[in-house]
């Protein structure tokens, strides 16, 4: 994505519809290609006027928003979707994220939120994993970071976009691009998992729901809360 970010606002409320809309309209480098009330007129509107992003309230008059996400990933649709709810159970995030999510926030959320995540989708996904692996990392290393770092963030990365369905498949493009062995890249992130759970950070703590007391997950498991740590805040 590159110059103005285009967003489609897809939510049923008025009031925080037209909240949405002057809060993009009155940020420096984004913009509201569309406003819709209901799930249909967001499906239609995300097929005209190709937005960059969206965001999706789940609970929409006619067409809900999860039949939205579906039916608008089924088709291609390549925008990032923010989805935006009231409700906070995990099968739900976990269900919009298999849909096709790339965000989930729950409501209330701030502007000023709202706003960085929206910056965060236009970045992309793996820069996010970048920083949370810096968080596990050992802050007094002097040495170049390990490579497993850098590998886990790109495999992440790929993960959390859906483009593969299998990890050996996602460790085979990691090692293609970095001109690299598969061996090398499964290695180097079992490695960096080991240093960070000997590390024993905030971050890793919260990412894995494990400690450095426990056994250190393997890299799928890892990468798959990498993943997930990345679309869904903390």
């Amino acid at each position: 994505m590159s110059g103005v970010i285009r967003v489609l606002v897809v939510e049923d409320d008025p009031a925080q519809r037209g909240m949405l809309a002057d809060l993009l309209e009155n940020t420096a480098g984004m913009e509201a290609c569309g406003l819709a009330g209901d799930g249909l007129t967001g499906l239609e509107l995300a097929w005209a006027r190709e937005p960059d992003v969206i965001l999706l309230d789940l609970v929409l008059p006619g067409v809900s928003g999860m039949e939205l996400l579906r039916r608008y990933r089924a088709k291609g649709g390549e925008a990032k979707v923010m989805v935006i709810t009231r409700c906070a159970d995990e099968d739900v995030s976990s269900a919009a994220l298999a849909a096709g999510a790339d965000f989930f926030l729950v409501k209330p959320v701030a502007h000023s939120e709202v706003v960085a995540d929206i910056r965060f989708l236009a970045g992309g996904v793996r820069r996010r994993c970048g920083e949370l692996l810096e968080e596990m990392d050992d802050p007094g290393r002097t040495r170049k970071p390990l490579k497993g770092r850098d590998f886990a963030a790109q495999c992440a990365g790929l993960m959390a976009g859906r483009r593969y369905e299998l990890l050996k498949e996602i460790y085979l493009e990691v090692a293609i691009s970095n001109d690299t062995t598969y061996d090398c890249v499964e290695k180097n992130i079992r490695s960096f998992v080991k240093a960070a759970r000997a590390v024993d950070s905030e971050t890793y703590r919260r990412v894995t729901g494990l400690t450095g007391a426990d056994r250190p997950p393997n890299n799928e498991v890892f990468l798959k809360a990498l993943a997930r740590a990345a679309k869904i805040p903390l």
